[in-house]
């Protein structure tokens, strides 16, 4: 991306805000799970394949996985090709070196940026910025800041609360299974807004219908969606994930993915899906609450 810069540089609030995205805000016991470090989204083994920058006057400001800040200055080729300007953030697809995922390493990294799209417009929208999700390069993603931040927040208290839900956010214990001993299956429970809700990052062209979202709520007997009068049991969701106590979790949330007509590139339909999810995984995020994510 560059080279680095060595001259210290002021982070104003925004840039802060946006880089602490890709920082460790949690790390768990090695006893609860071997993949410890959590950021404010899910990666696959802890790996975080990602690196974030925000441009500003040809440079891109970055921070380590520590939140200690990095400067470099960008490379030309990169600033000619993509004609970037200041205030567009560059989100670098590291290499993926782990042997599990040999043949969807690509699909997990685009899931990942897209979990971390959405929490980005929750930051953008909080300083009344919007960003457009350009997918036309080779090894990044560039966001185009369609509209210049404010100085400060609009809403101190929201953005408290996103931080909050980002640092306690969890996928469970990797050891012994997941269940609610609480049994309560109702007070961890959330409706989905979908893409007006995140209204700060939009794509450049995914066809209508392509992506369906359908929430099955437990009810006590089974897990129902009541728009299509659907119902899964206990029984059937076990069978795919022997882990989970499925009697005592309070809500399952489906992103179903139809191939897109005449298109033979799916990395903004994955990144899309991957941003849906973790709306999921932020807003049910608690003290006590898990939010689990799986691909099929």
């Amino acid at each position: 991306m560059g080279t680095p810069y060595e001259r210290a540089i002021r982070y104003r609030e925004y840039e802060e805000q946006l880089l602490r995205l890709n920082t460790v805000l949690r790390v768990d016991h090695h006893m609860r799970t071997p993949y410890s470090i959590h950021m404010s989204y899910p990666t696959a083994r802890s790996l975080y394949t990602l690196r974030v920058y925000v441009i500003r006057q040809g440079l891109l400001l970055s921070k380590d996985f520590f939140g200690e800040h990095m400067i470099f200055k960008m490379n030309s080729r990169i600033q000619e090709e993509t004609g970037a300007r200041d205030g567009d953030i560059i989100i670098e697809a590291l290499p993926f070196t782990d042997s599990h995922y040999p043949s969807i390493y690509k699909t997990l990294q685009n899931l990942e940026i897209g979990h971390l799209l959405y929490n980005i417009g929750i930051v953008a929208k909080l300083y009344e910025s919007s960003y457009s999700v350009d997918n036309r390069h080779s090894g990044f993603v560039l966001l185009r800041q369609e509209k210049k931040e404010k100085d400060h927040t609009n809403d101190p208290g929201k953005l408290e609360k996103f931080w909050r839900q980002a640092e306690v956010r969890s996928s469970g214990k990797y050891y012994g299974g997941l269940m609610n001993f609480d049994a309560d299956h109702e007070t961890y429970r959330y409706i989905p807004k979908g893409p007006e809700g995140i209204a700060a990052v939009s794509f450049g062209c995914i066809p209508p219908d392509t992506v369906k979202t359908l929430l099955f709520v437990n009810n006590g007997q089974a897990y129902v969606n009541e728009a299509y009068q659907l119902t899964c049991s206990y029984h059937e969701l076990t069978q795919e994930y022997s882990y989970v106590n499925f009697r005592t979790q309070s809500q399952i949330y489906l992103i179903l993915c139809k191939a897109p007509v005449n298109c033979d590139n799916y990395t903004e339909v994955i990144q899309y899906m991957g941003l849906l999810a973790q709306e999921i995984c932020i807003e049910n995020a608690g003290p006590r609450c898990i939010t689990g994510l799986s691909s099929r």
